[in-house]
């Protein structure tokens, strides 16, 4: 019988045992994780990942190989779960690499007749484990990294809420620097808004900007020609004296944009192009 047959057959027939020593490691090991996870879900964890890897093993000693799909799935899914419940990515790891120290012992025992053979276990088991450590690394950080992108985007549609402040007219306040993801963030929700709101003033208002340059400019720019290319009017409003002396020293022409120092005065003025009052 090959070799990986009978350490899958071994896992087997000792799975209780080996779930078990593991999850006392678990415990005295990395008590966070007990402390997030409840008893039971840890228990069938382990109790899934050692099936999937014994039944790998029944079929083939290479981790990459078919065979291993489901153990992979059970894996990412595990890693999944621990960088959810913002669990170090070391102490996941070594969740996993304590499969080798339970299941050590183990082989020790069932294989020593034949140290040939417990040596030989030994080696395939670091191989597989030592694959499902890296591999339970690496979904962390990935999933890490798509909460952190996740995050960065509520946070970016946040930093340009577009709202709709009368009818046909709507308000983009903008706060903070402006750079070319956030301006295109800005263009997109105006835009949008304008259309599902069949809004025909857009006040873009700029106070909240603690400085304009050339680059902030020409997004400014940018996002005005494309409200006025869907037919709608841009009112440029909080133009402070030291944004305004900072334009001039620039040298921009403003002279086709309609602006206002404070918002009431472009909301005021914006009424005025829509032909409504307040009443």
């Amino acid at each position: 019988m090959e070799l990986h047959i009978e350490i899958s057959n071994h896992i087997i027939t000792n799975k209780t045992k080996i779930v078990h020593d593991w999850l006392e490691m678990i415990k005295s090991q990395t008590p966070i994780v007990v402390e997030m996870m409840s008893l039971d879900d840890i228990k069938k964890r382990s109790n899934d990942i050692l099936q999937s890897l014994a039944s790998g093993l029944k079929d083939s000693s290479e981790f990459n190989l078919s065979p291993f799909e489901s153990l992979r799935i059970n894996l990412k899914d595990f890693s999944r779960q621990l960088s959810l419940m913002n669990i170090t990515p070391t102490e996941t790891t070594l969740v996993i690499f304590m499969v080798k120290d339970v299941l050590s012992p183990s082989f020790g025992e069932f294989f020593k007749s034949n140290p040939d053979k417990h040596i030989a276990s030994l080696n395939l088991l670091n191989r597989i484990v030592d694959r499902m450590g890296i591999l339970t690394f690496e979904n962390f950080v990935n999933t890490r990294e798509t909460i952190i992108k996740e995050q960065a985007q509520a946070i970016l549609d946040m930093s340009t809420p577009v709202v709709k402040v009368w009818s046909k007219i709507i308000l983009l306040p903008l706060v903070g620097g402006l750079d070319s993801t956030r301006a295109k963030q800005m263009m997109e929700s105006l835009l949008s808004s304008i259309e599902n709101n069949q809004a025909k003033v857009a006040i873009l208002d700029i106070s909240g900007i603690p400085v304009i340059d050339t680059l902030v400019a020409r997004h400014l720019f940018t996002t005005i020609a494309a409200v006025k290319l869907m037919g709608a009017e841009c009112i440029v409003t909080g133009i402070s004296a030291k944004i305004s002396q900072t334009i001039v020293h620039l040298g921009l022409d403003l002279s086709g944009i309609t602006t206002c120092s404070t918002f009431a005065d472009g909301l005021q003025l914006a009424l005025t192009s829509t032909g409504q009052s307040i009443n």
